[in-house]
């Protein structure tokens, strides 16, 4: 699983390469999530159906000169799939859990004043690393539940065996949102976010297989997802934390 490395070598890696100051908190979102399918006659036989996905993890913000941020995050998202295959008469359903890494450039826009700060717009960009971790679904009017499992064949009903799939997939992040100040060294941040995907599930030599009759999927397409989150959020100074100093109120 590469995207936890990923994550803290760029926390680690740029705190010298900022003023360092920071912002560090949980975050949670929702959104819905679809699928994007490759060619162009496909919805005769298969169609993506709206589904609610969710994600928690931390974020960090740097700033790396003023008025510009570079922004991180480790994210556990439950997102999946869910398809109506028109040619079997049948809805697919799944979840697929991702370990996700975006980084991406912020760029604020200070709006408005309040008792406790000011108030900032800001809009960012950059792409977004999903590591395919698992996941499981349901199929059909019976709800057939299975477990995913990768590489392996068999004949276990509650089992889709997914096979030379993408493990690793890459889009591309752009949100807006707003930061509202709580006290002098803490914040909320709302962000909506859109991630198009670039990469698909899998190509022509990707299978996935359940020991059902007429189970039809179509793994060449790719991820859209729109969400919304929030993050809560204190503030640091790197350089100050090394010398065993207290936090402080980034500038923006």
């Amino acid at each position: 699983m590469i995207c936890a490395p990923l994550f803290f070598f760029l926390v680690v890696a740029l705190p010298n390469a900022t003023l360092g100051q920071m912002r560090v908190g949980p975050k949670f979102g929702s959104g819905l999530v679809w699928q994007k399918f490759s060619f162009p006659n496909e919805p005769a036989d298969i169609s993506s159906v709206f589904k609610v996905g969710y994600g928690f993890g931390v974020s960090v913000d740097k700033v790396i000169i003023e008025g510009f941020s570079f922004h991180t995050e480790l994210m556990f998202s439950m997102l999946g799939r869910k398809s109506d295959v028109h040619v079997e008469g049948y809805i697919h359903d799944s979840r697929f859990n991702y370990w996700e890494v975006p980084v991406l450039v912020s760029k604020d826009f200070a709006y408005g004043q309040s008792l406790t700060g000011q108030y900032i717009f800001f809009f960012t960009i950059g792409p977004n690393f999903k590591y395919f971790a698992g996941g499981k679904g349901a199929i059909g009017r019976t709800k057939l539940d299975y477990k995913v499992v990768f590489d392996e064949t068999g004949s276990d009903i509650h089992k889709m065996y997914l096979n030379k799939v993408s493990r690793i997939l890459i889009g591309l992040d752009v949100g807006i949102g707003i930061i509202y100040p709580i006290t002098k060294e803490q914040d909320v941040s709302i962000e909506l976010r859109y991630t198009h995907g670039h990469s698909q599930f899998g190509d022509q030599n990707s299978t996935s297989h359940i020991d059902i009759p007429n189970f039809f999927d179509d793994l060449e397409a790719k991820m859209r997802v729109i969400r919304l989150s929030a993050t809560y959020n204190i503030y640091l100074d790197a350089r100050r934390l090394k010398k065993g100093k207290s936090i402080s109120r980034p500038r923006r």
